[in-house]
């Protein structure tokens, strides 16, 4: 298992070097050549839409790691980004996090329409169900 600090230490570097390069090279998007963008496990998403991947690292020392990379429907890597999170109680938690702090930089870069994609099943069908049971919980907490 990687160490979080060193895995976001990585991903903060990376990503200083994949905006130099844009800076450089006046690129509004660009594929790492190490990055593959098919494979079995990952698809295109369709025409109009932003697919983002998102993960986290936990450790038993609480201090977990967690970053997102943003693809548009031809692969081109849009945005990428990574977190330092302390004080975090469990693997649930920091991709929890991980995902919410995804969310955030989809809204300021505006885009519409976004899938999700993470590893954290339970994560991503909470997710799924929070919109339709949003209402109910809040009956149930006034009616506490």
């Amino acid at each position: 298992m990687v160490d979080p600090q060193t895995l976001v230490e990585k991903a903060v570097f990376d990503s200083h070097e994949f905006f130099e390069v844009q800076r450089q090279n006046k690129l509004l998007s660009i594929v790492p050549h190490h990055a593959p963008l098919q494979s079995s496990q990952w698809s295109l998403p369709p025409n109009d839409f932003v697919k983002v991947n998102v993960d986290a690292t936990f450790s038993s020392s609480k201090l977990c790691g967690g970053g997102y990379v943003a693809r548009n429907h031809e692969g081109r890597v849009l945005s990428l980004g990574s977190w330092l999170f302390q004080d975090v109680s469990s693997p649930v938690v920091a991709e929890s996090l991980s995902l919410r702090a995804a969310k955030q930089v989809c809204l300021q870069w505006g885009w519409p329409r976004i899938i999700f994609e993470g590893d954290c099943q339970t994560i991503m069908k909470l997710c799924s169900l929070a919109e339709a049971l949003a209402t109910i919980i809040r009956d149930i907490k006034v009616l506490l």
